[in-house]
């Protein structure tokens, strides 16, 4: 499920991994798994671009695999993880995460 300021714009379904304890920003944006699967983000759809949002959609079907079910991770967690996994990030997909995910 995307969300842009608490807006449903899709659904993903899960991927069978384990409850973890991760918890979201303030703000309520970030990336998270359901119990039962699912796999929800929820950014700041303000003064974003189209390419931006594209980027997020992409990078939550590359890397939503990292985010274990009943975890709720904030952008900054979520690229952490990313990282922890090998996985280098361009300039542009930091910026993406860090701009609709992060407390301002």
């Amino acid at each position: 499920m995307f969300s842009t300021d608490g807006k449903q714009m899709g659904a993903r379904h899960g991927n069978g991994q384990q409850p973890g304890s991760g918890q979201p920003a303030a703000n309520g944006f970030g990336i998270s798994r359901s119990r039962f699967g699912w796999l929800s983000v929820r950014f700041d759809g303000g003064a974003s671009y189209l390419a931006m949002v594209d980027t997020l959609k992409e990078m939550a079907d590359q890397h939503g695999h990292l985010v274990r079910r009943g975890e709720k991770l904030s952008g900054a967690e979520w690229l952490r993880r990313i990282g922890q996994s090998g996985v280098q990030l361009s300039e542009h997909q930091l910026r993406t995460v860090r701009t609709l995910m992060e407390e301002m």
